[in-house]
C-alpha cells in the first residue's frame, strides 16, 4: 500500500505544478522545502484512501453487470460529493462476441468551457475471468483518481470558474478489457466510442474547438491568451509614441495633417518591411480645392490575396477639435500591429502562401462643411477608384480591388463601453464571429480586477453607415465595419479628446486584432 500511496503524492504534487496550486499547509520554513516535506511520511494514517475509496472498487465489475454498475455508482457519488464536478455520462451498446453489451463512461470536468485541459484517465471495467478483481487493473488507478478529487477538493472549487489556467478533467472508461480475446474490434470499447464522440463535439460556446484539440501538453493555444491578462501597457508605448502624436489638429490640408501623415510614414518606414504608396489628389471642396494624401502600405505588393486595414488620418474641421477616437486611435491601433509584428511579417513579406496585409491610412474621411456623397470621403472615393483601374503587379487580369478579400474599416474606437454590432452577417459574419470568439477568450483569462465588458455584441443590423468604406463596398468588396454603435457621446464634439479616452478598452481591442490577425494569416508568434 506504500507504493500507491507513494504514486499518490507525486501525482498530487505534479497536480501542484501544473496547475499552479496554492498549498493551504506551508509552515514558516521556505516553499519549496514545504511542498515535499509535507508528504514525508508514506503511511496513510487515516487509512481512508483504502477504506473508502479503494475497497469499494475490489470487487467483480465487467461492462454491462450488476458489478460494474455498483463500481460507476460508487466514482460518482464520490464526485457528487465534492460539488464541484460537471459530470458526464457516455453510454452507448455495442456488439461483443458475447453479444450486445451495455457501457457507460464517465467523464467528469472541472470547467467544461475551459479551452485548454489536463485529462486524467483511467478504466473502472474487469477483464471477464472467474473471481477475478483486478486490482490493479485498474482498481488502483481509479482509486487514485478519486483520491485527487478528494485531496484538491477546496482548491478546485476556487479554481472552477478561472479561466487563467487549464482545468482538470477526468474519465473513467467502460470496456478497455476484451470480451474474449485482444483485438482491434473487442478491446477499448469505451474509449473509442468516446474519443470518435469528443473529436466531433465541440467544447462549450467554442465554434471551432472541438473537446479532442482542448487536450493538450502544449501551452500555446492557451498561452496566446493568457499572456493578455493584464490590460496595461506597462511600457506606455503605445499611448506616448504612437497616439500621443496623432492628437492634435489634423484637417485635410493642412500643417498638422501633414505632421500626422510624416508621424505615420515614419512608423512604416522604421520597420524597413512595407511598401508605401502615395495617392495624392486635388479635389474641390466647399472651401476651395484642398491637397488630399492617402497613405497605402502594402506587405507584399505582387500577393493576389490581400486583408486590408483602413482608417482615415484627417479630423473635423471644427475649432479645437482634436477627434481622438475619429480617428486617432484607430490610426495607432494600426501602427501598433506593425511595430507588434515587425519581425513575422518580415519573414512573411515574399511568401505568397499566405494573404498579405495591407494598410490604408484615407485622408478627407470627414465632410469640409455638411456631409453629402460630394463633400466627404473624398480620399476613399477617388483611392477605391483608381485601384478598381489598376492591377496588382503582374497580374494581367487582376485588379487591386478584386485582391481585396476582406476590408476591416475601424473608426470611433476608444471611448469607455464602446459596443460594435455585426453590419454586413452575410458577407463577414464568420469574421465578426471569430473576434467575438477571440474575446470571450481574452474575457476569461484577464484578471477579475480588471474588469472589462464585451465589446463585440450578438447583434446584427442590416443598415449601412456612410464611411471611408463605402466606395469600395460598390465594388463588392467584402466589409467588415468596426465601428461604435452607437455613436460615442463625443462624436464631432471638443470632448473627443485624449481625456475621455479609456485605455483599458483601447487595450482591450489591440489585443483582440492582435490575436485575429495571427489567426488570419497564420502568423506564429510567442506571446508570452
Amino acid at each position: 500500500m506504500a507504493y500507491y500511496t507513494f504514486l499518490s503524492f507525486v501525482i498530487i504534487l505534479y497536480l501542484y505544478d501544473y496547475f499552479h496550486l496554492v498549498e493551504t499547509r506551508r509552515t514558516n520554513d521556505t516553499e519549496k522545502y514545504n511542498q515535499y516535506q509535507c508528504f514525508s511520511t508514506l503511511s496513510d494514517k487515516s487509512d481512508k484512501f483504502h477504506t473508502k475509496l479503494l475497497q469499494p472498487l475490489l470487487i467483480k465489475r465487467v461492462s454491462g453487470t450488476r458489478g460494474n454498475a455498483q463500481v460507476r455508482q460508487h466514482i460518482i457519488s464520490i464526485l457528487q460529493s465534492t460539488k464541484i464536478w460537471n459530470i458526464e455520462y457516455d453510454t452507448f451498446n455495442s456488439m461483443t462476441p458475447d453479444g450486445i453489451v451495455k457501457f457507460t463512461n464517465i467523464i467528469a470536468t472541472l470547467n467544461p468551457t475551459a479551452t485548454h485541459r489536463l485529462v486524467l484517465a483511467c478504466h473502472y471495467d474487469s477483464k471477464k475471468l472467474p473471481h477475478f478483481i483486478g486490482a490493479t487493473d485498474s482498481a488502483v488507478p481509479c482509486a487514485i483518481l478519486l483520491d485527487l478529487v478528494i485531496y484538491f477538493k477546496q482548491q478546485l472549487a476556487q479554481r472552477k470558474q478561472n479561466n487563467k489556467y487549464p482545468t482538470l478533467q477526468l474519465i473513467f472508461f467502460d470496456g478497455e478489457e476484451a470480451v474474449q480475446h485482444w483485438s482491434k474490434t473487442d478491446s477499448l470499447y469505451g474509449s473509442r466510442h468516446l474519443a470518435t464522440k469528443m473529436r466531433h463535439t465541440n467544447v462549450q460556446e467554442q465554434q471551432d474547438l472541438n473537446q479532442i484539440d482542448a487536450m493538450t501538453n502544449d501551452t500555446e493555444k492557451y498561452n496566446q491568451y493568457q499572456c493578455f491578462s493584464t490590460l496595461s501597457d506597462k511600457s506606455d508605448k503605445f499611448h506616448t509614441k504612437l497616439l500621443r502624436p496623432l492628437l492634435i489638429k489634423r484637417v485635410s490640408g493642412t500643417r498638422g495633417n501633414a505632421q500626422v501623415r510624416q508621424h505615420i510614414i515614419s512608423t512604416l518606414q522604421s520597420t524597413k518591411i512595407w511598401n508605401i504608396e502615395y495617392d495624392t489628389f486635388n479635389s474641390v471642396t466647399p472651401d476651395g480645392i484642398v491637397k488630399f494624401t492617402n497613405i497605402i502600405a502594402t506587405l507584399n505588393p505582387i500577393a493576389t490575396h490581400r486583408l486590408v486595414l483602413a482608417c482615415h488620418h484627417d479630423s473635423k474641421k471644427l475649432p479645437h477639435f482634436i477627434g481622438a477616437t475619429d480617428s486617432a486611435v484607430p490610426c495607432a491601433i494600426l501602427l501598433d500591429l506593425v511595430i507588434y509584428f515587425k519581425q513575422q511579417l518580415a519573414q512573411r513579406k515574399q511568401n505568397n502562401k499566405y494573404p498579405t496585409l495591407q494598410l490604408i491610412f484615407f485622408d478627407g474621411e470627414e465632410a469640409v462643411q455638411h456631409w453629402s456623397k460630394t463633400d466627404s470621403l473624398y480620399g476613399s472615393r477617388h483611392l477605391a477608384t483608381k485601384m478598381r483601374h489598376t492591377n496588382v503587379p503582374g497580374q494581367q487580369d487582376l485588379n487591386q480591388i478584386d485582391a481585396m478579400d476582406i476590408f476591416i474599416l475601424l473608426d470611433l474606437i476608444g471611448n469607455k463601453n464602446i459596443q460594435f454590432v455585426n453590419l454586413f452577417n452575410r458577407t463577414t459574419g464568420k469574421y465578426y464571429k471569430k473576434l467575438q470568439e477571440i474575446e470571450t477568450q481574452l474575457l476569461r483569462s484577464y484578471d477579475n480586477t480588471e474588469h472589462q465588458q464585451a465589446i463585440f455584441s450578438s447583434k446584427a443590423y442590416n443598415y449601412i453607415i456612410e464611411d471611408d468604406h463605402v466606395p469600395f463596398l460598390a465594388y463588392d468588396v467584402p466589409i467588415l465595419h468596426l465601428i461604435a454603435v452607437p455613436f460615442p457621446s463625443t462624436w464631432h464634439k471638443l470632448t473627443d479628446n485624449e481625456d475621455n479616452l479609456d485605455f483599458r478598452s483601447i487595450n482591450h481591442f489591440r489585443n483582440i486584432m492582435k490575436l485575429f490577425l495571427k489567426k488570419y494569416l497564420h502568423i506564429k508568434k510567442q506571446f508570452c
